[in-house]
């Protein structure tokens, strides 16, 4: 969405930097972050990146809720596959649910996206959003926290 792009800091012209890795990634991050620090859930901050923040909301509002089950039926299908798909792979990737996670701190750090290596100690938005936007058949490797 070009709007959220500019709002993350992503330049539309004369290249545009949502097809480039680094600024891409870290603009996703931060948007991840803003949307978790705003529904305080990882399955809403997902679904809002994925079907959009006004989306998530308004059904949050309309069934009088603040959970992400209560909402997933009536939420777009792409969405309704999309936030179990970025579970299963950080289940799979990190060994870890979504509720396990902790909550963002700071500003996402750019990392060496090139090499497919995302440091955990990055933060979780960074590896969430990372994740999200990788297909199951990619590699990717998760550096732990105890190092």
């Amino acid at each position: 969405m070009p709007d959220t792009a500019k709002r993350f800091g992503l330049s539309l012209w004369p290249r545009d930097q949502r097809f480039q890795p680094e600024p891409s990634a870290t603009a996703s991050a931060q948007y991840l972050k803003y949307l978790y620090d705003r529904f305080k859930d990882w399955r809403l901050a997902l679904a809002a990146y994925n079907a959009g923040e006004g989306t998530v909301q308004k059904l949050l509002d309309r069934y009088k809720t603040s959970s992400y089950d209560a909402i997933a039926e009536h939420l777009p299908a792409e969405t309704q596959m999309y936030v179990p798909r970025v579970e299963a792979l950080l289940l799979q990737r990190e060994g870890a649910n979504l509720e396990q996670l902790s909550a963002p701190q700071g500003s996402p750090i750019s990392s060496q996206m090139h090499g497919r290596v995302i440091p955990h100690s990055e933060g979780t938005a960074r590896s969430i959003a990372c994740f999200s936007s990788l297909q199951l058949n990619q590699n990717v490797t998760i550096e732990s926290k105890s190092k």
